[in-house]
């Protein structure tokens, strides 16, 4: 079952894109939307640079759960610190207007910042483990896969870590993403959510399986585990699906 990652984004402003995080699962996914949306030689590429003169531009208007994302095709936390302030006073700008979404693999990186309340912070948690073993219960193409093969970001923990001291310095809402999910520890995941929510500024959680497992082949749960994850996290905050199916591996 398919449906949209994010169903209350209402535009996208691409004052930031890029990304340096050599994500394997992303790759293809990013290359196909920036090929679709490039208006530049420099946005066919992974490269981070920046729009700024975006910023010009009026967001649309948003009620309720919806926001307006800045930078969606790359990583914030690769834009130069110079341009920080400048997004964070346009976000300033239409406080009691528009609500906005930064998101980032690297969350550590907006402790260095105050943003304004109708900023929701958001990261992407694909899992509470870095390693993965073949057993009786997960197949993988080799017989261990580390993290650090399918990514240059931050460990999880490292993440939840910084999501953390968000939540007790800040006023903003969080929202966490887990696609692609890959194998995880159920209590442990399912804690690691309910501590980003004990001020209940956990707004949302976006779960969703690889869209190439064929190419991709990551370490992926089980669909029935997944589905598990959803059910217990529906009593901890509101949980939004993409693309669920089995595993690549399941029969």
């Amino acid at each position: 079952m398919e449906q949209l990652m994010y169903p209350h984004r209402r535009g996208n402003i691409g004052a930031t894109e890029g990304c340096d995080l050599m994500c394997i699962y992303c790759q293809t996914s990013f290359q196909k939307v920036l090929k679709k949306f490039a208006k530049h030689d420099e946005d066919i590429t992974f490269t981070p640079h920046l729009h700024l003169s975006r910023l010009n531009k009026k967001p649309p208007k948003t009620e309720g759960k919806q926001y307006v994302t800045i930078g969606l095709t790359g990583d914030i936390s690769f834009a130069p610190e110079s341009a920080i302030p400048q997004i964070i006073e346009y976000c300033k700008g239409w406080l009691g207007r528009t609500t906005f979404m930064l998101q980032s693999k690297n969350p550590a990186f907006f402790l260095k910042y105050k943003f304004p309340p109708n900023v929701i912070l958001a990261t992407t948690i694909e899992s509470n483990e870095t390693t993965w073993y073949s057993s009786h219960n997960l197949t993988l193409p080799r017989s261990i896969v580390r993290y650090s093969e399918l990514s240059k970001a931050p460990p999880p923990e490292e993440r939840l870590m910084a999501m953390l001291g968000l939540m007790v310095r800040d006023t903003n809402p969080l929202m966490v993403t887990i696609e692609p999910i890959l194998d995880f520890h159920h209590e442990t995941l399912v804690t690691w959510m309910m501590s980003l929510n004990e001020k209940g500024k956990l707004i949302a959680i976006n779960i969703g399986y690889d869209s190439s497992p064929e190419t991709n082949m990551l370490p992926e749960p089980r669909l029935v585990e997944t589905e598990r994850l959803i059910e217990d996290r529906k009593a901890i905050t509101e949980v939004r699906t993409k693309l669920l199916r089995k595993a690549w591996w399941e029969a």
